[in-house]
């Protein structure tokens, strides 16, 4: 068998993990696991209609730049212009990043600061105005599969219940706004609400001429067999009746992977997959490491200023619990009730320790204790797990 290896965002977030990442991303590769079976699979595109079609050439609404990995003022003393608007969906930098208080400063440089958590968080508290969002029961919104995923699969959410507070979908706010602005933005004013643009998709769907609506076990390999054999089984249905089809059932999905196309594995005209990309090496013109070096792991010790790597023995690793892993959840009262599942842990974090380490340190079960860096310290009960690494700290 050809081993493989994977990455995440546990990887990539960590101080050096792009360099980690890179080696991963070399070796698989190098040792042709690329596009193979058993080893790493890369989902093929769906396109569908986007809001932006037609007016941002050559810019796909699933690649263009909605994030950011800086902010304006946050980094030494060359600060650059702010933005004049910023829109915070389903993000609080002010609890999510390590200074919470270089966020707000950043923040206060933007002449206005738009907030869409359906919660009053750390970061709401800090904009100019909240217009808070349905939760995820409330709304309709697509949900395609993330790249670990390797067959195309597109998920309709659907409302379940009508909004409980004075709330509205923040998609249908961006839309509602576009439509005023006129100009290049026009092209979105043909969809009134995210259901319209959500149901738009689905019938596009009915002209796929590969794929299903959400169907059970057995034919779901019916279907794979029949596509890899270069057939395809007509739906015989209207493309209305066929978006009812892709809602009732959840969703919409293609299970046949062709290990013969290559055009999924590189985004590049020359059809070639880089090592280490041109992105990557100008990410890390910056850092301390050169050249030739720079996609190899980090292996320096990273120290904190205050006495250095004697005063911080144990590495810390943040992981995510299934209960807040989507991101959006985490300040529901039920879920933070129900925070740790496996081990009975609700309304507080916890840290996970192997009984090494624990022994080491003096620390029994269930035990508060504080945890500290050279960038702040925070308490939380201990929990002992044989399948923790040895002086490691693991935290949700």
């Amino acid at each position: 068998r050809r081993p493989v290896a994977v990455w995440d965002q546990s990887v990539a977030w960590r101080q050096g993990g792009l360099s980690d990442a890179l080696a991963i991303h070399a070796r698989i590769i190098i040792t042709g696991s690329l596009n193979r079976p058993g080893g790493v699979l890369v989902q093929p595109p769906l396109v569908l209609p986007a809001p932006s079609d037609g007016s941002l050439p050559g810019v796909p609404l699933s690649r263009a730049p909605l994030t950011s990995v800086s902010w304006a003022g946050i980094s030494g003393e060359t600060m650059a212009a702010p933005a004049p608007v910023l829109f915070m969906y389903k993000s609080n930098p002010v609890a999510s990043l390590a200074d919470g208080d270089q966020v707000r400063r950043a923040l206060s440089r933007v002449p206005l600061v738009v907030s869409f958590s359906p919660f009053f968080d750390e970061s709401a508290r800090c904009a100019d105005l909240v217009l808070p969002d349905h939760t995820y029961l409330e709304r309709w919104q697509d949900a395609p599969a993330p790249p670990a995923v390797a067959f195309p699969v597109w998920g309709v959410v659907q409302p379940v219940t009508r909004p409980l507070h004075d709330t509205r979908a923040s998609g249908d706010v961006i839309l509602g706004l576009a439509s005023r602005m006129g100009g290049e933005t026009g092209a979105w004013s043909r969809w009134s609400s995210m259901e319209e643009a959500v149901r738009e998709r689905g019938l596009a769907l009915a002209e796929a001429r590969r794929g299903s609506a959400f169907v059970e076990r057995f034919r779901q390999e019916e279907l794979r067999e029949i596509e890899s054999r270069g057939w395809w089984l007509p739906h015989g249905k209207s493309g209305e009746d066929y978006w009812k089809a892709i809602a009732a059932s959840g969703g919409w999905f293609d299970p046949f992977y062709d290990y013969r196309d290559r055009s999924a594995m590189t985004q590049r005209p020359d059809g070639k997959v880089w090592i280490f990309p041109s992105e990557a090496r100008r990410l890390l013109a910056g850092q301390a490491q050169g050249g030739e070096q720079d996609f190899l792991p980090d292996t320096a010790v990273q120290t904190g200023e205050e006495g250095g790597d004697d005063n911080y023995p144990l590495a810390l690793v943040p992981f995510r619990v299934m209960t807040l892993a989507s991101g959006g959840t985490p300040l529901m009262p039920w879920l933070l009730e129900n925070l740790g599942v496996l081990n009975g842990s609700s309304w507080e974090t916890w840290v996970e320790l192997n009984p090494e380490t624990a022994v080491e340190y003096g620390i029994n079960p269930g035990q508060r204790v504080r945890i500290e860096s050279a960038q702040g310290s925070f308490e939380a009960a201990a929990r002992l797990f044989e399948g923790a690494q040895p002086g490691v700290v693991n935290d949700p």
